[in-house]
């Protein structure tokens, strides 16, 4: 038999609760899976436009978590390059051995053995290089990324300025110095990403949100105006596909209610002097 709906309680099937982004996503995805067989074509279309909703908020998601990965990555490579540059301080401080005090207790054998004098002149670049480069320590490995960047490559600039790029492969070791000086070229490119990420216009979750929210609305709405023309076995087959309809988000959590409630997106971290 045909089937009033004015009899039907449909208010929680035409309005969506206030969700997160997330938990509109969740209701989109449900309504699609959900919508019966046979339905007019202006019921497909409005499927279809919530379903276009639905993944440009999805990608959006998951352009936001690449980020997060890309930065979390970024650290991980900021910290190798900190490695990198006390390792090279530690290699050109081995040289100074060679004018300890102490090396005077060796006899004309012993340091010719040892190739004291043979090393003295490296030993005298080393010490250069130690002045020059980490006259300071590694304080620098504590500043900003672009910062830190411009510390590094200054110091590499002063090694091939002087023509020391040999020696300083002879001091430091063949590897570590290749090493330094790729890790710089990719820390630049990183520090270069990092600028333009930041100074893109931050991805605004709230109209996403939004879109979704009118669409599934649109999309109840207009599944319920075929209710005049079924029975009652229709009603009950569209008051269940709209059941996702009624959801609501019980297991928001606070960074949801911080973040995703508003929509906005969450600030880059920024970099901190103790250790990025």
């Amino acid at each position: 038999m045909p089937v009033d709906p004015s009899t039907l309680d449909l208010a929680g099937y035409s309005s969506l609760s206030v969700l997160t982004l997330t938990g509109c996503i969740s209701v989109g995805n449900s309504l699609i899976e959900a919508m019966p067989v046979g339905v007019p074509e202006y019921v497909k279309e409005a499927a279809q436009s919530l379903a276009d909703s639905v993944d440009d908020a999805e990608n959006a998601l998951t352009e936001r978590l690449d980020g997060k990965a890309d930065i979390g990555l970024e650290r991980s490579f900021d910290v190798l390059v900190d490695n990198v540059w006390v390792a090279l301080r530690a290699r050109l401080e081995f040289w100074r051995l060679y004018r300890h005090d102490g090396i005077g207790l060796l006899n004309a054998e012993e340091r010719t053995k040892a190739k004291v004098d043979e090393h003295l002149e490296l030993t005298r670049v080393a010490e250069e290089l130690l002045a020059r480069l980490f006259g300071d320590g590694v304080e620098f490995l504590r500043l900003s990324y672009p910062q830190q960047a411009a510390h590094m490559a200054a110091r590499l600039r002063y090694i091939e300025s002087r023509g020391l790029q040999a020696e300083f492969s002879k001091l430091v070791g063949a590897e570590p110095a290749a090493l330094a000086h790729v890790c710089q070229q990719r820390y630049e490119a990183m520090v270069s990403e990092r600028t333009a990420r930041d100074n893109a216009v931050t991805v605004d979750l709230r109209p996403l949100r939004a879109k979704i929210r009118w669409a599934a609305e649109n999309y109840a709405s207009l599944l319920i105006s075929t209710l005049p023309k079924g029975d009652e076995e229709w009603s009950k087959t569209v008051l269940a596909a709209l059941q996702p309809m009624l959801a609501t988000d019980i297991t928001r959590t606070k960074s949801d209610a911080g973040e995703e409630s508003e929509g906005a997106e969450p600030p880059v971290p920024v970099d901190q002097p103790e250790g990025e």
